[in-house]
């Protein structure tokens, strides 16, 4: 599975009537390699307007045992 192309959701959201400033547009999620660690511990994310307002987020991760052992 793929994602689909960032023409794609050029075309669609101009379809809508989306494609102006400030329309986000998220990813879904990446295939993953076999065999490379992809896993991060956390992640941090920040959105600004042009009026200097930010919003952020941030979260940990935390590796649980496999199950049954």
């Amino acid at each position: 599975m793929q994602l689909l192309s960032l023409r794609y959701w050029i075309e669609r959201l101009r379809a809508d009537g989306l494609l102006r400033p400030g329309t986000p547009l998220l990813s879904g999620t990446i295939p993953m390699r076999a065999g490379v660690d992809q896993f991060a511990d956390g992640r941090r994310v920040a959105l600004a307007d042009g009026a200097g307002n930010v919003s952020r987020v941030a979260y940990r991760v935390e590796a649980l045992p496999r199950a049954w052992e």
